[in-house]
Protein backbone atom coordinates (compact mmCIF):
# COMPACT_ATOMS: atom_id res chain seq x y z
CA UNK A 1 0.00 0.00 0.00
CA UNK A 2 1.80 3.52 -0.99
CA UNK A 3 0.33 6.85 0.37
CA UNK A 4 2.11 9.39 -1.88
CA UNK A 5 3.85 9.78 -5.55
CA UNK A 6 7.03 11.05 -5.28
CA UNK A 7 9.34 12.41 -8.03
CA UNK A 8 13.20 12.14 -7.81
CA UNK A 9 15.99 13.19 -9.81
CA UNK A 10 19.44 11.27 -9.96
CA UNK A 11 21.29 13.72 -8.39
CA UNK A 12 19.41 16.59 -5.91
CA UNK A 13 15.77 17.64 -6.60
CA UNK A 14 14.12 17.61 -3.57
CA UNK A 15 11.11 14.71 -3.16
CA UNK A 16 7.59 16.01 -4.18
CA UNK A 17 4.27 15.13 -2.41
CA UNK A 18 1.35 14.70 -4.25
CA UNK A 19 -1.82 15.86 -1.80
CA UNK A 20 -4.17 13.98 -3.57
CA UNK A 21 -2.09 10.47 -2.88
CA UNK A 22 -1.73 11.35 0.42
CA UNK A 23 -5.58 12.16 0.77
CA UNK A 24 -6.84 8.82 -0.26
CA UNK A 25 -4.17 6.60 1.72
CA UNK A 26 -5.33 8.80 4.64
CA UNK A 27 -8.44 8.31 3.33
CA UNK A 28 -7.94 4.42 3.04
CA UNK A 29 -6.19 3.89 6.92
CA UNK A 30 -8.80 5.96 8.95
CA UNK A 31 -11.41 3.97 6.86
CA UNK A 32 -10.15 0.80 8.35
CA UNK A 33 -9.42 2.05 11.94
CA UNK A 34 -12.69 3.60 12.02
CA UNK A 35 -14.51 -0.11 10.68
CA UNK A 36 -12.81 -1.82 13.20
CA UNK A 37 -13.25 0.70 15.99
CA UNK A 38 -16.92 0.24 14.55
CA UNK A 39 -17.01 -3.63 15.08
CA UNK A 40 -15.42 -4.17 18.25
CA UNK A 41 -16.65 -1.50 20.03
CA UNK A 42 -20.31 -0.66 20.77
CA UNK A 43 -20.02 3.25 20.20
CA UNK A 44 -23.61 3.49 21.05
CA UNK A 45 -26.66 5.53 18.68
CA UNK A 46 -24.81 6.47 15.96
CA UNK A 47 -27.01 8.17 12.76
CA UNK A 48 -27.67 5.79 10.33
CA UNK A 49 -25.82 7.27 7.87
CA UNK A 50 -22.85 7.27 10.01
CA UNK A 51 -23.44 3.44 10.56
CA UNK A 52 -23.87 2.35 6.97
CA UNK A 53 -20.52 4.23 6.02
CA UNK A 54 -18.49 2.90 9.22
CA UNK A 55 -19.44 -0.76 7.79
CA UNK A 56 -17.98 -0.23 4.81
CA UNK A 57 -15.17 1.05 6.31
CA UNK A 58 -13.17 -2.27 5.39
CA UNK A 59 -12.91 -0.40 1.51
CA UNK A 60 -10.30 1.12 2.61
CA UNK A 61 -7.65 -1.94 1.92
CA UNK A 62 -8.81 -2.24 -1.14
CA UNK A 63 -8.11 1.18 -2.03
CA UNK A 64 -4.54 0.43 -0.53
CA UNK A 65 -4.41 -2.05 -3.33
CA UNK A 66 -5.14 0.45 -6.23
CA UNK A 67 -3.15 3.38 -4.78
CA UNK A 68 -0.26 0.35 -4.77
CA UNK A 69 -1.03 -1.22 -7.78
CA UNK A 70 -0.52 2.47 -9.52
CA UNK A 71 2.51 3.29 -7.64
CA UNK A 72 4.52 0.27 -7.93
CA UNK A 73 3.60 -0.56 -11.31
CA UNK A 74 4.97 2.70 -11.98
CA UNK A 75 7.60 2.50 -10.40
CA UNK A 76 8.45 -0.65 -12.56
CA UNK A 77 7.41 -0.07 -15.70
CA UNK A 78 8.92 3.66 -15.82
CA UNK A 79 12.60 2.67 -16.83
CA UNK A 80 10.65 1.37 -19.88
CA UNK A 81 9.95 4.58 -21.30
CA UNK A 82 13.82 5.27 -21.25
CA UNK A 83 14.50 2.31 -23.15
CA UNK A 84 16.14 0.47 -20.40
CA UNK A 85 14.91 -2.73 -18.58
CA UNK A 86 14.23 -3.20 -15.29
CA UNK A 87 16.05 -5.47 -12.58
CA UNK A 88 14.47 -7.92 -10.76
CA UNK A 89 16.68 -7.92 -7.57
CA UNK A 90 17.16 -4.03 -6.46
CA UNK A 91 12.72 -3.73 -7.06
CA UNK A 92 12.75 -7.07 -4.23
CA UNK A 93 15.23 -5.61 -1.86
CA UNK A 94 13.29 -2.29 -2.17
CA UNK A 95 10.29 -4.13 -1.13
CA UNK A 96 11.67 -6.01 1.60
CA UNK A 97 13.45 -3.05 3.45
CA UNK A 98 10.08 -1.41 3.21
CA UNK A 99 7.87 -4.10 4.62
CA UNK A 100 9.34 -6.41 6.47
CA UNK A 101 11.35 -4.90 9.32
CA UNK A 102 8.23 -3.22 10.79
CA UNK A 103 5.97 -6.52 10.19
CA UNK A 104 8.45 -8.80 11.64
CA UNK A 105 9.02 -6.56 14.42
CA UNK A 106 4.73 -6.72 14.98
CA UNK A 107 4.86 -10.41 14.94
CA UNK A 108 7.40 -10.86 16.85
CA UNK A 109 5.49 -9.08 19.73
CA UNK A 110 2.76 -11.29 18.50
CA UNK A 111 4.24 -14.98 19.19
CA UNK A 112 6.53 -13.81 22.00
CA UNK A 113 4.15 -11.22 24.14
CA UNK A 114 0.21 -13.01 24.46
CA UNK A 115 -0.67 -9.69 26.20
CA UNK A 116 -0.13 -7.57 23.12
CA UNK A 117 -2.86 -10.25 21.25
CA UNK A 118 -6.17 -9.02 20.21
CA UNK A 119 -7.77 -12.68 21.19
CA UNK A 120 -6.45 -15.60 22.71
CA UNK A 121 -5.22 -17.58 19.46
CA UNK A 122 -3.51 -16.79 16.48
CA UNK A 123 -2.32 -19.19 13.58
CA UNK A 124 1.15 -20.76 13.45
CA UNK A 125 4.11 -18.74 13.06
CA UNK A 126 4.87 -20.06 9.53
CA UNK A 127 1.51 -19.15 8.27
CA UNK A 128 3.12 -15.44 9.11
CA UNK A 129 6.41 -16.16 8.17
CA UNK A 130 5.79 -17.57 4.59
CA UNK A 131 3.08 -14.68 3.78
CA UNK A 132 0.07 -17.91 3.63
CA UNK A 133 -2.07 -16.33 6.53
CA UNK A 134 -4.54 -15.56 3.89
CA UNK A 135 -4.41 -18.47 2.30
CA UNK A 136 -4.76 -20.97 4.87
CA UNK A 137 -6.80 -18.25 7.67
CA UNK A 138 -8.67 -19.89 10.44
CA UNK A 139 -11.09 -17.39 11.39
CA UNK A 140 -13.05 -19.39 13.89
CA UNK A 141 -10.45 -19.96 16.39
CA UNK A 142 -7.40 -17.74 15.46
CA UNK A 143 -8.05 -14.30 15.12
CA UNK A 144 -5.12 -12.36 16.23
CA UNK A 145 -3.08 -10.56 14.36
CA UNK A 146 -5.44 -11.95 10.72
CA UNK A 147 -5.85 -8.24 9.37
CA UNK A 148 -1.75 -9.40 7.77
CA UNK A 149 -3.91 -10.80 5.55
CA UNK A 150 -3.50 -7.92 2.97
CA UNK A 151 0.17 -7.50 3.69
CA UNK A 152 0.47 -11.04 2.09
CA UNK A 153 -1.76 -10.22 -0.68
CA UNK A 154 0.63 -6.85 -1.15
CA UNK A 155 3.70 -9.68 -0.72
CA UNK A 156 2.16 -11.74 -3.31
CA UNK A 157 1.72 -8.91 -5.97
CA UNK A 158 5.23 -7.41 -5.70
CA UNK A 159 6.19 -11.39 -6.10
CA UNK A 160 4.21 -11.89 -9.44
CA UNK A 161 3.94 -8.63 -11.05
CA UNK A 162 7.15 -8.13 -12.30
CA UNK A 163 7.83 -11.13 -13.61
CA UNK A 164 5.04 -10.75 -15.64
CA UNK A 165 5.44 -7.33 -17.14
CA UNK A 166 9.36 -8.45 -18.34
CA UNK A 167 7.25 -11.34 -20.01
CA UNK A 168 5.12 -8.51 -21.78
CA UNK A 169 7.36 -6.49 -22.71
CA UNK A 170 9.64 -9.26 -24.33
CA UNK A 171 7.41 -8.53 -26.84
CA UNK A 172 4.77 -5.31 -25.97
CA UNK A 173 1.79 -4.47 -27.82
CA UNK A 174 -1.62 -3.02 -26.46
CA UNK A 175 -3.55 -5.80 -27.44
CA UNK A 176 -1.65 -8.16 -25.39
CA UNK A 177 -2.29 -5.26 -22.45
CA UNK A 178 -5.86 -5.39 -23.31
CA UNK A 179 -6.01 -9.13 -23.55
CA UNK A 180 -3.87 -9.61 -20.45
CA UNK A 181 -6.17 -7.06 -18.17
CA UNK A 182 -10.06 -8.08 -19.47
CA UNK A 183 -8.89 -12.20 -18.66
CA UNK A 184 -7.56 -11.30 -15.47
CA UNK A 185 -10.81 -9.17 -15.11
CA UNK A 186 -12.81 -11.84 -15.47
CA UNK A 187 -10.84 -15.10 -13.93
CA UNK A 188 -11.67 -12.75 -10.91
CA UNK A 189 -15.16 -12.98 -11.21
CA UNK A 190 -14.96 -16.86 -12.36
CA UNK A 191 -13.07 -17.47 -9.51
CA UNK A 192 -14.91 -16.24 -7.29
CA UNK A 193 -18.09 -17.58 -8.57
CA UNK A 194 -16.78 -21.08 -8.13
CA UNK A 195 -15.57 -20.42 -4.65
CA UNK A 196 -19.14 -19.42 -3.71
CA UNK A 197 -21.23 -22.46 -5.59
CA UNK A 198 -18.57 -24.81 -5.36
CA UNK A 199 -17.27 -23.80 -1.74
CA UNK A 200 -18.70 -21.57 0.46
CA UNK A 201 -22.64 -21.93 -0.46
CA UNK A 202 -22.45 -26.11 0.46
CA UNK A 203 -20.56 -25.21 3.42
CA UNK A 204 -23.58 -22.66 4.34
CA UNK A 205 -25.99 -25.78 3.81
CA UNK A 206 -24.60 -27.83 6.33
CA UNK A 207 -25.36 -25.13 8.97
CA UNK A 208 -21.45 -23.56 9.28
CA UNK A 209 -20.96 -19.68 9.82
CA UNK A 210 -21.38 -17.76 6.98
CA UNK A 211 -19.46 -15.34 7.95
CA UNK A 212 -16.06 -17.89 8.39
CA UNK A 213 -16.53 -19.05 5.23
CA UNK A 214 -17.29 -15.83 3.43
CA UNK A 215 -14.14 -14.63 5.17
CA UNK A 216 -11.49 -18.17 4.19
CA UNK A 217 -13.07 -18.78 0.45
CA UNK A 218 -14.23 -15.20 -0.46
CA UNK A 219 -12.08 -11.92 1.55
CA UNK A 220 -9.06 -13.01 2.52
CA UNK A 221 -7.78 -14.89 -0.96
CA UNK A 222 -5.58 -13.01 -3.22
CA UNK A 223 -8.03 -13.53 -6.20
CA UNK A 224 -10.34 -11.33 -4.40
CA UNK A 225 -8.44 -8.34 -4.61
CA UNK A 226 -6.61 -8.08 -7.85
CA UNK A 227 -9.61 -6.31 -9.35
CA UNK A 228 -7.73 -3.15 -7.40
CA UNK A 229 -3.98 -4.02 -7.71
CA UNK A 230 -5.25 -4.38 -11.61
CA UNK A 231 -6.71 -1.09 -11.99
CA UNK A 232 -4.17 0.49 -10.33
CA UNK A 233 -1.45 -0.90 -12.79
CA UNK A 234 -3.59 0.13 -15.67
CA UNK A 235 -3.79 3.79 -14.66
CA UNK A 236 0.07 3.48 -13.99
CA UNK A 237 0.23 1.90 -17.98
CA UNK A 238 -1.87 5.03 -19.03
CA UNK A 239 0.49 7.34 -17.16
CA UNK A 240 3.60 6.21 -18.77
CA UNK A 241 2.47 4.97 -22.02
CA UNK A 242 -0.49 7.29 -22.91
CA UNK A 243 0.45 10.43 -21.49
CA UNK A 244 -1.85 12.11 -24.30
CA UNK A 245 -5.21 10.24 -22.81
CA UNK A 246 -3.57 10.31 -19.06
CA UNK A 247 -3.20 14.03 -19.61
CA UNK A 248 -7.02 14.18 -20.82
CA UNK A 249 -8.08 12.46 -17.77
CA UNK A 250 -6.42 14.43 -15.38
CA UNK A 251 -7.62 17.53 -17.04
CA UNK A 252 -11.50 15.99 -15.91
CA UNK A 253 -10.87 15.84 -12.32
CA UNK A 254 -14.32 16.59 -11.17
CA UNK A 255 -15.92 14.14 -13.80
CA UNK A 256 -13.77 11.96 -12.39
CA UNK A 257 -14.63 12.53 -8.91
CA UNK A 258 -18.22 12.85 -9.30
CA UNK A 259 -18.56 9.61 -11.40
CA UNK A 260 -15.95 7.74 -8.95
CA UNK A 261 -18.19 9.10 -6.13
CA UNK A 262 -21.56 8.28 -7.42
CA UNK A 263 -20.17 5.04 -8.53
CA UNK A 264 -18.63 3.75 -4.59
CA UNK A 265 -22.20 4.90 -3.46
CA UNK A 266 -23.03 1.99 -6.02
CA UNK A 267 -21.04 0.38 -4.22
CA UNK A 268 -21.50 0.25 -0.73
CA UNK A 269 -25.18 -0.21 -2.05
CA UNK A 270 -24.13 -4.03 -3.58
CA UNK A 271 -21.88 -5.07 -0.86
CA UNK A 272 -24.65 -3.64 2.00
CA UNK A 273 -25.70 -7.50 0.85
CA UNK A 274 -23.09 -9.10 1.31
CA UNK A 275 -24.01 -11.05 4.24
CA UNK A 276 -27.52 -12.36 2.34
CA UNK A 277 -25.75 -14.98 0.80
CA UNK A 278 -29.14 -16.86 -0.51
CA UNK A 279 -30.21 -13.26 -2.43
CA UNK A 280 -29.83 -12.01 -5.81
CA UNK A 281 -28.66 -9.05 -4.27
CA UNK A 282 -26.30 -10.65 -2.11
CA UNK A 283 -24.76 -13.18 -4.73
CA UNK A 284 -23.57 -10.13 -7.37
CA UNK A 285 -22.46 -8.15 -4.74
CA UNK A 286 -20.24 -10.99 -3.83
CA UNK A 287 -19.22 -11.79 -7.21
CA UNK A 288 -18.83 -9.05 -9.06
CA UNK A 289 -18.94 -5.87 -6.18
CA UNK A 290 -14.99 -6.61 -6.09
CA UNK A 291 -14.64 -4.95 -9.93
CA UNK A 292 -17.27 -2.18 -9.20
CA UNK A 293 -15.54 -1.08 -6.75
CA UNK A 294 -12.28 -1.13 -8.22
CA UNK A 295 -13.44 1.43 -11.33
CA UNK A 296 -14.73 3.86 -8.76
CA UNK A 297 -11.45 3.94 -6.72
CA UNK A 298 -9.48 4.11 -10.07
CA UNK A 299 -11.61 7.30 -11.09
CA UNK A 300 -11.27 8.71 -7.38
CA UNK A 301 -7.56 8.03 -8.25
CA UNK A 302 -7.60 10.01 -11.61
CA UNK A 303 -9.29 13.17 -9.66
CA UNK A 304 -7.02 12.86 -6.89
CA UNK A 305 -3.97 13.84 -9.46
CA UNK A 306 -5.56 15.68 -11.77
CA UNK A 307 -4.23 19.58 -12.28
CA UNK A 308 -6.24 22.97 -11.77
CA UNK A 309 -8.88 23.68 -9.31
CA UNK A 310 -9.71 20.03 -8.36
CA UNK A 311 -6.51 19.49 -6.61
CA UNK A 312 -7.60 21.69 -3.52
CA UNK A 313 -9.78 19.55 -2.79
CA UNK A 314 -7.30 16.80 -1.60
CA UNK A 315 -5.08 19.25 0.20
CA UNK A 316 -6.08 18.41 3.76
CA UNK A 317 -4.37 19.63 6.56
CA UNK A 318 -2.69 16.57 8.09
CA UNK A 319 -3.10 13.85 5.38
CA UNK A 320 0.98 14.39 4.95
CA UNK A 321 1.45 12.82 8.20
CA UNK A 322 -1.13 10.46 8.48
CA UNK A 323 -0.11 9.03 5.05
CA UNK A 324 3.67 8.23 6.49
CA UNK A 325 2.40 6.45 9.21
CA UNK A 326 -0.07 4.69 7.54
CA UNK A 327 1.63 1.12 6.96
CA UNK A 328 2.86 1.52 10.88
CA UNK A 329 -0.88 2.48 12.11
CA UNK A 330 -2.24 -0.63 10.19
CA UNK A 331 -0.13 -2.42 11.80
CA UNK A 332 -0.79 -1.63 15.45
CA UNK A 333 -4.45 -0.08 15.18
CA UNK A 334 -6.03 -3.53 15.97
CA UNK A 335 -4.28 -4.73 18.71
CA UNK A 336 -4.35 -1.28 20.55
CA UNK A 337 -8.05 -1.93 20.67
CA UNK A 338 -7.86 -4.41 23.27
CA UNK A 339 -4.51 -2.46 24.85
CA UNK A 340 -6.34 0.47 25.75
CA UNK A 341 -9.37 -1.66 27.47
CA UNK A 342 -6.66 -3.39 29.65
CA UNK A 343 -5.06 -0.40 30.64
CA UNK A 344 -7.78 1.69 31.28
CA UNK A 345 -10.65 -0.72 32.01
CA UNK A 346 -13.51 1.61 33.30
CA UNK A 347 -12.68 4.43 30.48
CA UNK A 348 -14.88 3.01 27.52
CA UNK A 349 -17.98 2.42 30.64
CA UNK A 350 -16.98 6.36 31.81
CA UNK A 351 -17.00 8.19 28.52
CA UNK A 352 -17.19 6.48 25.38
CA UNK A 353 -15.55 10.23 23.54
CA UNK A 354 -12.49 9.89 26.29
CA UNK A 355 -11.69 6.72 25.31
CA UNK A 356 -12.22 6.89 21.41
CA UNK A 357 -9.56 10.02 22.26
CA UNK A 358 -7.11 8.04 24.03
CA UNK A 359 -7.31 5.11 21.30
CA UNK A 360 -6.56 7.35 18.66
CA UNK A 361 -3.94 8.72 20.45
CA UNK A 362 -2.70 5.46 21.31
CA UNK A 363 -2.46 4.70 17.72
CA UNK A 364 -0.56 7.70 16.82
CA UNK A 365 2.42 6.98 19.39
CA UNK A 366 2.79 3.78 19.10
CA UNK A 367 3.02 3.99 15.28
CA UNK A 368 5.56 6.76 15.41
CA UNK A 369 6.92 4.95 17.50
CA UNK A 370 7.63 1.69 15.33
CA UNK A 371 8.09 4.74 12.51
CA UNK A 372 11.08 6.16 13.82
CA UNK A 373 13.06 3.02 15.34
CA UNK A 374 12.14 0.47 12.90
CA UNK A 375 10.66 2.03 9.57
CA UNK A 376 12.92 4.89 9.20
CA UNK A 377 16.52 3.16 10.17
CA UNK A 378 16.19 0.57 6.80
CA UNK A 379 14.67 3.21 4.85
CA UNK A 380 17.91 4.70 5.42
CA UNK A 381 19.94 1.75 4.58
CA UNK A 382 18.00 0.78 1.86
CA UNK A 383 19.10 4.54 0.34
CA UNK A 384 22.49 3.83 1.47
CA UNK A 385 22.12 0.31 -0.77
CA UNK A 386 20.96 1.82 -3.94
CA UNK A 387 22.35 3.08 -6.60
CA UNK A 388 21.70 6.82 -8.71
CA UNK A 389 18.50 6.69 -10.51
CA UNK A 390 16.41 8.72 -12.92
CA UNK A 391 13.83 10.33 -12.06
CA UNK A 392 11.03 7.88 -10.93
CA UNK A 393 7.72 7.18 -9.29
CA UNK A 394 8.50 5.45 -5.59
CA UNK A 395 6.30 4.57 -2.84
CA UNK A 396 6.65 5.84 -0.06
CA UNK A 397 5.30 3.84 2.64
CA UNK A 398 3.95 0.40 2.15
CA UNK A 399 1.67 -2.14 3.90
CA UNK A 400 -1.99 -3.29 4.48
Amino acid sequence: MTPSLSARSSASHPERRVAGLDALRSLAIVSVIAYHLHVFHDLGALPKWLENTLQQGWMGVDLFFVLSGFLIGAQFLRPYTLARTPALWPFYRDRIFRILPAYFSILALYLFVPLWRETGQMSPAWKFLTMTENIFPDEVMNRAFSHAWSLCVEMHFYLIFPVVVLLMMRRPSWQKTAFLASGLALLGLAIRACAFFACVQPLMQTGRPYGYDFMAFLYYPTYSHCDGLLMGVLLAVLMLFRPALWSALTQRGLECLLAGTILLGVSFWIFASKWHPTTPSGIFGTIAGPLVQSVAMGLLLIASVASGRIARLFKIPGCGTISTLAYTLYLVHKELLHLVDRVFPALFRWNRLAWVAVYVASCLLCALALHLGIERPFLRLRSRLRQPRLTQLEPQVEGG
